[in-house]
Parts: structure tokens; sequence; C-alpha cells
């Protein structure tokens, strides 16, 4: 018998390879694909890229709330309900580089992006491709 001991930071990173591993089975193949990320990081840049060279088109729906407050008191609420913890220091961290790397990286790589206000129960269309330009996100969001 064999035990092993896994960080959450290695278990997070396990996932996170297998994950990318299996996005780039399915484009390979050219199968439809979905994908929830906070994007707050870059990971995903370079297989948006290689998946729009496959003739796919990419459709981005960023679903915002305007405080990080707010997103760490849903995950607090999340655990309560039994689903799984993000630590409120990480939360703090990635909330300004998912909007920053959606404005600068991934809506521009997009053929068509949507950007959501949850904020309320209903959510709220605040911005689309076919309304607003880059310009408007990044006056909108207030990044460079």
């Amino acid at each position: 018998m064999v035990c092993l001991h896994w960080t959450r930071r290695q278990s997070d990173l396990k996932a996170g390879r297998l994950l990318l591993s299996e996005l780039r089975a399915l484009i390979a193949r050219g199968e439809s694909v979905g994908l929830e990320s906070t994007l707050s990081g870059r990971t995903y840049i370079r297989l948006f890229a290689q998946a729009k060279e496959r003739g796919y088109s990419i459709e981005l729906h960023f679903i915002w709330i305007p405080d990080p407050r707010e997103a760490i008191r849903r995950v607090r609420q999340r655990v309560r309900e039994g689903g799984h913890d993000v630590p409120a220091i990480d939360i703090r961290r990635r909330f300004g580089r998912g909007i920053q790397h959606v404005v600068n990286d991934y809506a521009p790589l997009a053929d068509r992006w949507a950007i959501w206000d949850n904020s309320t129960p209903a959510g709220k269309l605040v911005a689309t491709s076919h309304t607003h330009s880059i310009v408007h996100l990044t006056a909108f969001f207030g990044t460079r």
C-alpha cells in the first residue's frame, strides 16, 4: 500500500495539468469545449490562440462582481453549504488580475464577449463586443 500526502498546492497543480491536457485533446479532435475559470492567470491564452488557429470561434462570458469582499462572502456561504473553500487572500489576489487578463488578453482573442454584473440575483449584462470596444472595457474596469 502506498500513501501519498498531497498538499493543496500539489493537488491544484496536478488538477490544472490534467485539465489542460484534456482541453488540448478536445481541441485536437475538433470537439466543442466549455471552460469555467476566474482567468486570473494567463494559462489559457496560448490555448485560446491555438484553438483559433484550428478554426474555433471563441465566445467569452465574464461573470463579474464589483467587490472582492462579496466574492469572499459567497465562498464562505458555499463552504457552509458543503462546497470547496478558497482562502480570502487568494480571492483578493486573483480578483484584480482576472479583470486585467480579461481586458488585456482574453477579450481581444475572443470572437464575441460579454461582461455580466453578478452582484444581484438576476445578474445584468453590462457590455458586449457588439456594443462596446476593448477601450470601453479598459475605462469601465479602470485597467491598462
